[in-house]
């Protein structure tokens, strides 16, 4: 997944929260510093301040883990921080996309920057929903994500929260 000779493994995590407090971020980097410890793998982490700072990171990192947040994708099209985010995420994309990188960029979109993602996308209706909910939901692997190498040693279903 990652080339042998690199001394530690970068992430960007990019902080939704327009600075309230929130149990999601917690969460974040104590997976990341579990990872680290599990795997044996050397790490170092930024956290991007989006919302509040207009801060993102750039294309020196291996892993970004774009946060959840407050508020609505459908409100927040035009500020600043949101277009730039998207710039962002282009840029993410057409870097993958460049055959002569070989070692692709990851990309973890959690409940808000999913939404955002799938609104770049074009990909279906984001729109209100009925009620908020918070917990742990069952999410079950599609057929092709059984052989993806982020997804294919995850028990299925998985836990998730949201």
């Amino acid at each position: 997944m990652f080339s042998e000779d690199r001394e530690a493994i970068r992430f960007a995590i990019l902080d939704l929260n327009e600075g309230r407090p929130n149990q999601g971020m917690k969460s974040i980097n104590q997976v990341v510093k579990r990872w680290s410890v599990d795997k044996s793998v050397k790490i170092v982490y930024d956290v991007f301040d989006v919302r509040q700072k207009n801060e993102l990171p750039d294309m020196s990192y291996d892993v970004y883990i774009s946060s959840g947040g407050p508020g609505s994708p459908l409100n927040t099209r035009f500020e600043d921080w949101d277009i730039a985010w998207n710039r962002w995420f282009d840029e993410v994309i057409r870097y993958n996309e460049n055959p002569s990188n070989s070692q692709k960029k990851f990309v973890f979109l959690i409940c808000h920057s999913f939404q955002l993602a799938c609104r770049f996308f074009n990909a279906g209706l984001i729109c209100k929903r009925r009620s908020t909910s918070f917990g742990v939901f069952p999410v079950h692997i599609m057929p092709d994500g059984m052989y993806d190498p982020v997804f294919n040693n995850l028990r299925n279903p998985f836990l998730c929260s949201g």
